[in-house]
């Protein structure tokens, strides 16, 4: 009787102590990704969660993306390849009519996602309003920055 107690305390600690520890590391989301054309220091590169209609094309899910909020995201190995199958948009359309030096790349995704900084808050930023294809102004990036270790295309019609 006495060690099926100690046994039941042991199993009840356990459960606790990983009850209490930090969120995962990895994360799963469907999303717009968005490459800055400058592949340097200098350029940064984002992420906006948010969900497809595959009924819609491309530029129609694009456009109905009504989320505002954003993550901070390391592209790593997958940075040209992605690159490849993305749309090029510059801040006031979807497709690029001028204006080259502003163009990003627009790609619909399923990322996984891993944290690549130590804290575990999770909060939202104010930042000025960032204007994209026409219709999105992202005003919000998450705090952290994430790298991301497995992208999936989302194919929709044109």
């Amino acid at each position: 009787m006495m060690a099926t107690k100690h046994v039941l305390g042991f199993l009840l600690g356990c459960l606790s102590v990983s009850a209490c520890q930090q969120k995962p590391a990895y994360l799963h989301e469907t999303g717009l990704l968005v490459m800055d054309k400058a592949r340097n220091d200098n350029s940064f590169d984002y992420f906006i969660p948010c969900t497809f209609n595959d009924t819609l094309s491309f530029g129609q899910n694009v456009r109905s993306i009504g989320e505002h909020k954003a993550r901070h995201i390391s592209t790593g190995a997958l940075e040209f390849a992605l690159l490849n199958v993305s749309w090029p948009s510059t801040p006031d359309s979807f497709y690029v009519k001028s204006s080259w030096e502003q163009r990003s790349y627009l790609s619909a995704v399923e990322l996984t996602l891993k944290r690549v900084d130590d804290s575990s808050e999770n909060t939202l930023n104010d930042i000025d309003p960032i204007k994209l294809a026409g219709s999105i102004s992202v005003s919000q990036f998450y705090s952290g920055h994430y790298r991301i270790v497995r992208a999936k295309k989302i194919i929709l019609i044109e």
